[in-house]
Parts: structure tokens; C-alpha cells; sequence
């Protein structure tokens, strides 16, 4: 089981083995659980990093996602493809494979999923 607790740790998002995403809601003498919708998410960390990452995602079916890194003139200096499968996944990815990365405030784009696909990770 995945969790990802909210700022008020009230909700709770949670992947069980079929790889279904479920919405957890706690109060004070009371418990729910019902599937969530299939939206898709995504986070990087840590951040700043030594420009190696976990990006953590969930996807709504099997489909190929590509990674693109640009700097903070929107150069894109990294691009990588990968297979992502219906449900939760998680990528650890080496920025640093073809070029060391100065430190300095980079972006990572996540291209096929829905919703947001940019995040500001710095590197040090």
C-alpha cells in the first residue's frame, strides 16, 4: 500500500496492489474509503537534489511518458522516455548521465500525462 498524505493529513491517497488509487478521508471518529478518480498526479524528490530524482506518478492507463530537463533559459539539456503502466509508478532517474549538472534552479516536463507537467527542482 502507497500513501501521500495532504497538508491537513485528513485525506490520504492510497494505491492498493491492483494498482487502484483509493481516497482515505480520517476525521476525529470516523473512517471512509472510496476509489478516487483517475486523475493523474505526479511529484519529484528530493528537492534540491544532487541531480539524481524519484519521480513518482500515477497514470491512467499503459502509455509512454517522456521526462524532459531544461534550464532556467528553457533548454531542454535531458529527455527520457519510459513505459508507464496503469496505476502508480516510480522512475529514478541519473540527470547527470550525459552531462554533469551545475547547481543552479532547472524544470523538470512530464509529456503525456493530464494536468500539470512542469516542476522547478534546484540542484546543488
Amino acid at each position: 500500500l502507497q500513501l501521500s498524505l495532504n497538508n491537513s493529513i485528513t485525506e490520504i491517497e492510497a494505491w492498493d496492489k491492483d494498482n487502484q488509487l483509493h481516497n482515505i478521508v480520517l476525521t476525529k471518529r470516523e473512517f471512509s474509503h472510496s476509489p478516487l478518480a483517475t486523475s493523474e498526479k505526479w511529484t519529484v524528490s528530493p528537492n534540491p537534489n544532487d541531480g539524481n530524482i524519484v519521480v513518482s506518478l500515477s497514470s491512467n492507463a499503459n502509455k509512454t511518458i517522456v521526462f524532459e530537463l531544461s534550464n532556467a533559459v528553457g533548454k531542454t539539456i535531458y529527455s527520457q522516455a519510459v513505459e508507464a503502466t496503469k496505476g502508480y509508478n516510480v522512475y529514478h532517474l541519473n540527470l547527470n548521465k550525459n552531462t554533469k549538472l551545475a547547481a543552479g534552479v532547472y524544470f523538470i516536463k512530464v509529456i503525456g500525462l493530464e494536468g500539470e507537467n512542469v516542476k522547478k527542482i534546484v540542484v546543488e
